[in-house]
């Protein structure tokens, strides 16, 4: 498997990655057999490579990886003074509104194409799961409700604050009705 480059120059490589596949190589790699996008890349570029972001296993996107130190020390930068601003498109099942009280209009819950929300809540990582905690770090993202199309909803989230499974926690929020859309 050959990763696929969408950009390169003499500072950065632009790759498109599958899902089902690493980023970077797993903490224990000698016992990991599932494949990684920044192994292949360095074994085709023939140089090493720099991680400047990572995109989790089940995800596919675009994985950029700086081709000398400097770039990487520069693209840190970036990140760090937010300069970069990454846009994930997510699908979700439907809000729901069980919860809300039978006499609280359901109509003013309900999505509006093209609404910029911002989603904040404090994210704490256990073992096994991430959830909300008065104790977690702030987490903050911009949801874009796009529309729904083929039985799904679709959104442009941009997080604006980097806590892991952060896009996930909110989805998942969002379908079993615990985030206030807009």
């Amino acid at each position: 498997m050959d990763p696929l480059i969408v950009f390169e120059n003499e500072h950065f490589v632009i790759v498109d990655k599958s899902c089902g596949v690493l980023s970077t190589p797993a903490r224990f790699q000698d016992q990991d057999e599932r494949p990684c996008l920044g192994t292949l890349l360095q074994s085709q570029l023939k140089i090493q490579i720099f991680p400047v972001h990572r995109l989790d296993y089940e995800v596919s996107g675009l994985v950029m990886y700086a081709k000398n130190a400097e770039a990487h020390r520069i693209s840190n930068m970036w990140f760090e003074h937010k300069q970069v601003m990454k846009t994930y498109r997510a699908l979700s099942n439907g809000p729901n509104y069980d919860h809300l009280p039978a006499q609280v209009n359901r109509k003013s819950a309900e999505l509006v194409q093209g609404v910029v929300s911002e989603w904040r809540c404090r994210i704490l990582r256990g073992k096994k799961r991430t959830y909300e905690n008065v104790h977690g770090k702030d987490s903050v993202t911009l949801a874009s409700f796009l529309g729904c199309f083929d039985d799904y909803y679709h959104w442009d989230l941009n997080p604006i604050t980097g806590r892991s499974h952060q896009l996930r926690y909110e989805i998942r929020a969002i379908e079993i009705g615990r985030r206030a859309t807009n």
